[in-house]
């Protein structure tokens, strides 16, 4: 992994550009980042909303399309310490998709 970071950090940079809503900031030094992305929560139908997809070293898009600039729409489930956020879909291909993505709560309450 850290191969990869140093031979596409330079890229990383370049792409956290055009992004509209995710606060990107950048350790060079350390080949590290902080992203930051808010979203909408709602309760009573256990859906997170982002006006951007949620992207990670410009190339993993963290949903079902190629696009981080488009809003994107998670389920979610909380089952103890673990949340599950999850979206089902069609790309242009037409080939079913579906991307899961688990936390663990670590620590605290």
């Amino acid at each position: 992994m850290e191969t990869y970071v140093k031979n596409n950090f330079d890229g990383f940079k370049e792409a956290v550009k055009k992004y509209q809503h995710a606060q990107v900031t950048t350790d060079d030094a350390n080949l590290a980042y902080d992203y930051s992305l808010k979203g909408e929560i709602d309760k009573e139908k256990h859906t997170i909303t982002f006006p951007e997809t949620p992207t990670f070293l410009k190339g993993l898009v963290m949903g079902i399309g190629i696009d981080p600039l488009k809003p994107i729409t998670y389920n979610y489930t909380v089952d103890g310490n673990q949340m599950t956020l999850f979206i089902e879909g069609d790309i242009q291909e037409g080939y079913p998709r579906e991307m899961r993505i688990r936390f663990n709560r670590l620590g605290g309450q």
